[in-house]
């Protein structure tokens, strides 16, 4: 049998050295990678996940990351989805819930395996795709279709697709572990409007309840109650339901108050205004500055805002609030308590004047002699300090105190047309979010969740016939070439060695 030796020399040649080296530095390589690999492997996953969309769709706000960071109890996200049909983008998202907090656990439950699973939370079907979200205290239900808002460019007639998963799911998981929630009431009875249907879930996004309340059932306002609505009135109040509203505020009740211009008289009604030295200004404030109504509309009116935590991150975001038909809110010369403190929150400017209209009637938008320029309020933030002083009869209303009592609160707006979402579309939504910053300002709630829907902007490539051309060259000429190159010098290259 023919045998190799190996001499000493082939170890000591040129090329056993190089490929030594080679060696060397490919294993040193290979466990450099292993070890990045086991160090990054070891890092939380919400350090190494990188947001690389072009407007941070999958970015947390601060109002997310504050909730998660303070939370100290288990929180389980219930995707309710047939195995292979998930959301790419909501999965992403509910991963990222689960890396940035060790009290979120998320977990797919496949309808065909379980059909059962989710009738315990709902007696209806469950979108696929919805998610339940659960704590020891309570859970609530997003439905899938809530992750995602439609609105309709203007420019390209095409619906614009925007991403509100982090909205609601957030505030799903805030109203789980929340100890005790809001709950507002709307007066009825006397020809209020309504809250129309998106303005409702705006309201129940942060978790606050809404309820219907009649004065002429109860003999007070309940004791839950952590605000009143009134929501413009045609119809007076009795005498009764007046002094029952006064008698909550007093006790450092909290109201949001709309009206509108109307030339019937509500003495009831003013009763409680009046009792905060506050008077309706019988008329409809007309812009002269353009800058400050909305094109062609003087009696739409673009108010500035004034500073007030209500206001502050409308105004710092650089939005308009937009107040049509709206009559001035009149403040007295001098509070009728010491006790009492007015801010306004919106405000025309000096160009505007007021009108009195007649049977509902202006016949003219530009200013004429006898009318009173401004500027006037339509917006006002109205505290009464209730520890400033006794502002009851001890006599006659010593049982009506409560020791927790601190402050009462009103906001008044003199147009219902802030209600309507249709308009606040046209100031992108700041008219909804001034409502709800109102609520949390009197529900002690400025902290509550309102996250913004981000835009879903998806780029096209676009190529022609010629273009086609040139990605095939790139695909298929270049990489050829390559490997053509390559082979000839390999060539050469054992020529010369032989």
């Amino acid at each position: 049998m023919r045998k190799f030796k190996i001499s000493k020399a082939a170890f000591q040649s040129r090329a056993f050295r190089s490929g030594s080296y080679t060696l060397a530095v490919a294993a040193l390589a290979l466990a450099a990678v292993c070890v990045i690999n086991l160090f990054i492997g070891a890092l939380p996953e919400n350090l190494v996940r990188i947001d690389t969309t072009s407007n941070s769709v999958y970015a947390f706000s601060q109002e997310t990351q504050s909730l998660l960071d303070g939370l100290e109890e288990d929180v389980t996200l219930y995707c309710v989805v047939q195995s292979g049909a998930e959301d790419p983008t909501i999965a992403e998202f509910l991963s990222r819930y689960a890396a940035s907090s060790e009290y979120i656990h998320v977990s797919y439950i496949d309808p065909v395996l379980y059909p059962t699973f989710s009738s315990a939370y709902s007696s209806t079907t469950l979108t696929e795709g919805s998610v339940i979200v659960e704590s020891a205290r309570r859970y609530t239900i997003v439905d899938y279709n809530d992750m995602y808002t439609y609105e309709l460019n203007y420019t390209t007639y095409v619906y614009d697709t925007y991403l509100a998963a982090e909205s609601v799911l957030t505030s799903a998981i805030d109203y789980v572990t929340s100890p005790t929630l809001p709950k507002v009431y709307t007066l009825s009875g006397h020809g209020e409007l309504s809250l129309d249907t998106n303005l409702s879930s705006a309201i129940a996004r942060q978790n606050i309840s809404v309820e219907t309340l009649s004065l002429l059932t109860t003999q007070q306002i309940p004791e839950d109650c952590q605000c009143l609505l009134i929501l413009s009135p045609t119809d007076d109040l009795s005498e009764t339901e007046a002094d029952m509203i006064l008698s909550y505020l007093e006790a450092g009740g909290n109201l949001l108050l709309f009206t509108d211009y109307t030339e019937e008289s509500l003495p009831n009604f003013s009763k409680i205004l009046e009792f905060y030295g506050l008077t309706r200004g019988n008329g409809i404030v007309i812009e002269g500055d353009d800058g400050h109504y909305l094109s062609q509309y003087p009696h739409y009116l673009l108010p500035d805002l004034q500073s007030h935590s209500i206001t502050d991150p409308l105004a710092n975001g650089g939005y308009y609030v937009l107040a049509p038909i709206a009559e001035p809110i009149l403040l007295p010369e001098e509070a009728p308590r010491d006790s009492i403190t007015y801010t306004p929150l919106l405000q025309t400017s000096s160009s505007s004047f007021l009108k009195r209209p007649t049977d509902y009637q202006i016949s003219s938008y530009t200013y004429e002699e006898g009318d009173e320029y401004g500027p006037f309020i339509v917006g006002l933030a109205v505290t009464e300090d209730l520890n400033a002083g006794d502002i009851l009869d001890e006599e006659e209303h010593a049982h009506e105190e409560t020791d927790d009592a601190q402050q009462a609160r009103i906001v008044y707006f003199s147009t219902s047309y802030l209600l309507d979402s249709n308009l606040s579309s046209y100031v992108s939504g700041a008219n909804e979010d001034l409502i709800l910053n109102s609520l949390d300002w009197m529900t002690s709630r400025e902290g509550s969740i309102s996250i913004s829907a981000k835009q879903i902007s998806m780029d096209y490539l676009s190529m022609s016939a010629s273009d086609s051309r040139i990605g095939a060259v790139m695909m298929a000429v270049f990489p050829l070439s390559a490997l053509a190159v390559g082979t000839v010098v390999i060539v050469r290259r054992r020529r010369r060695q032989a």
